[in-house]
């Protein structure tokens, strides 16, 4: 049975890398903070049937079955085709590596820009692609932890997130113009 200091433990280890994911995967924050508290609450609730050394990927699982649920119901409530921040891209020179002022509107501006551009080719990688690549890349879950939080094999994990990736460069490459380097 599941303790309640190693849950404590585990939602100081995880809460943060468990926002990024969900966040990246519905672009909500409100949402997000949400199932991250409901996945807590789920599993807490679910304590006598999780093993402590099986925490991390329980919760995980849980987190992600939400996301999947509350994505699931935007499709079937909310008539959204693209949105109209997908719409909006510039051009390549105005993505560009510039030495604006941090606190500036043309800083900001820019990186809500390039926030945009990295959505649209997130949400464009099939979801089996995204997830893998949202636990490896912003959970920093490694292969085998990626694997048992989806139930897959490390090998499937691994060719997933080749092919996300490599989808991932030639979708944000489409849409800025811009080819990437070995720098990227």
């Amino acid at each position: 049975m599941l303790q309640e200091q190693e849950l404590l433990d585990c939602y100081q280890a995880l809460e943060r890398p468990l926002y990024n994911v969900l966040y990246r995967m519905l672009w909500h924050a409100q949402d997000c903070q949400d199932l991250v508290q409901e996945a807590f609450l789920k599993v807490w609730q679910q304590r006598k049937q999780v093993d402590a050394a099986t925490l991390h990927a329980y919760v995980y699982t849980t987190a992600l079955n939400l996301a999947r649920n509350k994505i699931r119901w935007r499709l079937n409530w909310v008539f959204d085709s693209v949105e109209p921040w997908l719409e909006s891209w510039f051009s390549a020179e105005q993505m560009g590596r510039s030495e604006l002022a941090k606190d500036s509107p043309e800083y900001v501006l820019q990186m809500q820009q390039q926030q945009q551009v990295l959505r649209k080719a997130l949400a464009s990688l099939a979801s089996v692609e995204r997830e893998v690549l949202l636990l490896t890349e912003y959970s920093e879950l490694t292969l085998a932890e990626t694997a048992q939080v989806l139930s897959i094999a490390p090998g499937t994990v691994a060719s997933r997130r080749a092919r996300a990736l490599k989808q991932l460069k030639a979708k944000l490459e489409q849409q800025t113009g811009r080819a990437w380097t070995d720098e990227d």
